[in-house]
């Protein structure tokens, strides 16, 4: 019996401590499980950066700076991201994105060229378009007054290649000057080495009075921003882009609106001396400094509130005045895209009331009947192919026929995809090719056919 008595403290206590240490793996391996799911979600993710404000630059701290960055920046801290950014001049960071040295890149305007190149997003940034920007008396009101002038471009830009090829069709002759950056650009026709800069107008309407340049009448090439990616790489982070950016912006308080407003923002010119600073922490027995420091802080405050209240304002009037009509698309169960939304200034651009092209089947009353049979054909390929960009003529409320370019991205959804779309108005463009075809096939003095069409 004594010795039984012995033996059971001791069983107890060995009991105890297999316990202890089997606790103790447990919570080894669970904070080991932790850890390893916790460092899967985190996440390295380089990103180009050129410069370009209001959109994407680096401040005059070095700092990453301008919407597509603030953006960026969010869905970082709430995917779990760390950023690296590799400034870089916008024909290297295509490159570097082209080849995996980067794996995201901002502020990148969708075209057919890209679309081989790159992956985007379905849901856009933002809305742009370019504009043509020229020293106070310039005589620049149509793209054909382009011909023979001096035009400075971003090297490989959007403006570039369409300049090209649209002054090419109107047997026009144009001297682009490539430039690896904006800024420099805008030296070149301040300093009279070029006519005329082509650029968005986000940092046309910035930089411009900097420059001592003004906007021009000549607004073309209407196009939605994106981030874009490698083609075939990180399609999870133009999905969580996606994801974010389609919340953000049926909320007009979030993250998004509040970065686009204080994109449209001119630079704050106003920052508080640092003998204020120095003041307000020591000098607290100086009660009429510390009143005068409180007046300057709420004329700042004021200030600060008028800015905002002009940003949104001007925000509205860039949207009211874009020269292209926005909308969107639900798919049905069955297949069938239903509008659900489309923008005001349709009305201006083609007569129609918005409210008027939600009816269902209005699209397809306006088709040209000619080009009905191939506009259903591509649309009927949209949900397979994620993009479709096609021109076709449609006939506005004043029975008047137009041609439009039609752009879309679809976004698979569970129970049915969205699809956000524009149409840009080329009826210019075509009446100018058909007018010069005119001319070079009809004598100017008789308006008879040249007599070379007559030889068969």
């Amino acid at each position: 019996m004594k010795a039984c008595s012995l033996i059971r403290p001791l069983l107890k206590r060995r009991t105890f401590i297999a316990t202890l240490a089997l606790a103790f793996g447990l919570v080894t391996l669970i904070g080991g499980c932790i850890g390893t799911s916790m460092s899967e979600v985190e996440r390295d993710v380089h990103i180009g950066i050129y410069q370009n404000a209001p959109k994407v630059y680096l401040d005059e701290a070095g700092q990453p700076a301008g919407l597509f960055v603030e953006l960026a920046q969010e869905i970082a801290r709430l995917e779990g991201w760390r950023l690296h950014y590799t400034h870089c001049e916008w024909e290297q960071c295509l490159q570097m994105l082209e080849s995996g040295e980067i794996d995201l890149m901002p502020d990148v305007a969708l075209n057919e060229e890209r679309d081989k190149r790159f992956d985007f997003h379905s849901v856009s940034v933002a809305h742009s378009w370019s504009q043509v920007y020229a020293p106070s008396g310039s005589s620049l009101r149509n793209l054909s007054d382009l011909n023979q002038k001096r035009v400075a471009v971003l090297r490989n830009s959007v403006q570039e290649s369409y300049l090209r090829r649209l002054m090419g069709e109107l047997g026009k002759q144009i001297k682009l000057i490539p430039t690896d950056t904006l800024e420099q650009a805008f030296a070149l026709v301040a300093n009279r080495q070029a006519d005329a800069v082509a650029c968005n107008q986000f940092y046309g309407e910035r930089h411009a009075p900097h420059f001592k340049l003004y906007e021009t009448p000549l607004i073309f090439m209407p196009s939605n921003l994106y981030f874009a990616v490698g083609k075939g790489r990180n399609t999870d982070l133009l999905e969580r882009i996606d994801t974010h950016l389609a919340t953000w912006q049926q909320d007009t308080d979030s993250a998004y609106f509040v970065a686009l407003k204080k994109a449209m923002m001119p630079a704050p010119g106003f920052v508080l001396p640092q003998w204020a600073h120095w003041a307000l922490a020591v000098g607290t027995g100086l009660l009429a400094l510390f009143a005068a420091v409180s007046s300057l802080l709420r004329w700042q405050v004021n200030q600060r509130t008028k800015e905002l209240r002009q940003a949104a304002q001007r925000l509205d009037n860039v949207l009211r005045a874009s020269p292209v009509v926005l909308y969107t698309l639900r798919e049905d169960a069955s297949g069938v895209f239903n509008t659900t939304w489309v923008s005001n200034n349709i009305q201006k651009l083609f007569g129609f009331d918005a409210q008027q092209a939600l009816t269902p089947g209005w699209w397809l009353g306006q088709l040209h009947p000619d080009d009905r049979p191939a506009a259903l054909a591509a649309f009927r390929t949209l949900s397979q192919e994620g993009h479709l960009t096609h021109e076709y003529r449609i006939i506005d409320a004043q029975g008047r026929v137009r041609h439009v370019r039609d752009e879309v991205k679809y976004q698979p959804k569970p129970g049915g995809g969205v699809a956000t779309g524009s149409w840009s108005d080329l009826s210019e463009r075509y009446e100018q090719t058909e007018r010069l075809s005119y001319l070079l096939n009809h004598d100017r003095l008789t308006d008879l056919a040249n007599r070379w069409l007559l030889r068969d």
